[in-house]
């Protein structure tokens, strides 16, 4: 039952949406050092050299750069925010939502839909240009029940330095468009009310580079140290990898209890069809002399199969009962452990006994039939 549970909760798991298509999309994560790179008009321009020089690799689709990118519990900015036109909030109630610094290209490069409205532009992924953000279908849901959010302004409680001109400014936009929701940190955490706004409108010197190819990803991955070497060698790049490995390292442990339970369960179907077919086979040898009676008596070879299967599976049936009893602790135990269905899943309760009673009738069968062949003038001489 344990297992059963697990293999189904992990089936659901990885059959979850991300709210991205994974598929042929590279990775990799960079943080431009301070005494290098110092003001934001630097790390711009890093982030612009990069992209273009990763658009010129051969099968590049498309590049975006975020901070803090999917399947990656790193560069995540959650932060309360007000919306022009509303009541300001209070410290009982406040508006809280994620937000992700990304260039233009991100939503193409990581697949993820446009629900309504538009992704903003090259010419609004600058310093100066009008701020926008970009919302999620659960920030729309949340914070906007009732009304049209495309138009609104928000302005974010995160105070930003320009550095540059020893000036502040706070993180702030209309929202311009409507986009799908993103399981940022893994794929059984739910997807949290998120906004984007333009990279370059808060550069920040950490930040993630996502190319979409249509070319080998192994190959890109070797074209991508290639180029960070040649843009800047002191530059160090990590955690390259393809977002299919993000998305499957993220379910690594729910994966590494089902394998794991599920070996333990097997070699427990294992024992218990050696220990039903020992037992049957046992209790048919020291019946030869009953069984041969039985055939002398006018039993027919099928009588004496179903009559040796019947032991089988009473035995088994017995086990069945307080096995079944017992699993419903034990998923009490590892409730932690499932995701999308309920410690006592209807399916997994009636084909795992089912699965051990027909282990037990297989375990039976031989012993039955070597029973069925005694012949009865020989099984009356046994002693």
């Amino acid at each position: 039952v344990g297992a059963g549970l697990l293999i189904r909760s992990f089936v659901r798991l990885i059959n979850v949406d991300p709210g991205f298509n994974p598929e042929r999309v590279v990775a990799f994560n960079l943080s431009a050092p301070s005494t290098k790179y110092q003001y934001e008009r630097h790390v711009r321009a890093l982030a612009a050299t990069i992209e273009e020089r990763m658009r010129q690799m051969p099968g590049t689709r498309e590049v975006g750069v975020t901070l803090g990118r999917p399947m990656e519990n790193s560069g995540l900015i959650r932060t309360t925010f007000e919306v022009d036109g509303w009541t300001p909030s209070t410290p009982q109630k406040r508006h809280v939502s994620q937000v992700h610094m990304t260039s233009p290209g991100y939503f193409k490069a990581m697949g993820i839909p446009l629900i309504r409205g538009r992704y903003y532009t090259d010419a609004e992924n600058r310093a100066e240009a009008p701020h926008v953000v970009v919302v999620t279908q659960e920030f729309v849901r949340l914070h906007f029940p009732n009304e049209d959010p495309i138009g609104k302004r928000v302005k974010y409680g995160i105070i930003h330095d320009t550095a540059a001109t020893g000036g502040q400014a706070q993180v702030q936009g209309e929202i311009v468009g409507i986009v799908g929701d993103v399981k940022q940190r893994d794929l059984a955490t739910p997807a949290y009310p998120a906004t984007y706004v333009p990279f370059n409108s808060y550069a920040m010197g950490f930040f993630s580079v996502l190319i979409r190819t249509d070319a080998d990803p192994s190959v890109v991955q070797a074209n991508v140290k290639s180029i960070m070497r040649e843009i800047d060698r002191d530059l160090p790049i990590f955690s390259l990898t393809t977002m299919e490995q993000a998305v499957s390292d993220s379910v690594a442990q729910p994966r590494f209890y089902m394998v794991l339970l599920g070996a333990f369960a097997a070699i427990a179907l294992l024992l218990a069809a050696l220990g039903i077919y020992g037992v049957i086979s046992y209790a048919v040898s020291q019946r030869t002399r009953e069984l041969g009676i039985r055939v002398a008596l006018g039993a027919t070879r099928r009588t004496i199969v179903r009559h040796v299967i019947g032991e089988g599976i009473w035995m088994a049936g017995i086990g069945l009962v307080l096995g079944v009893a017992a699993s419903m602790a034990l998923t009490r135990v590892i409730a932690s452990m499932m995701f999308g269905i309920g410690k006592f899943d209807p399916i997994t309760l009636v084909v795992a006994p089912l699965t051990l009673l027909v282990v037990a009738i297989l375990g039976s069968y031989l012993p039955a039939r070597r029973a069925a062949n005694v012949d009865p003038v020989i099984a009356m001489r046994n002693d």
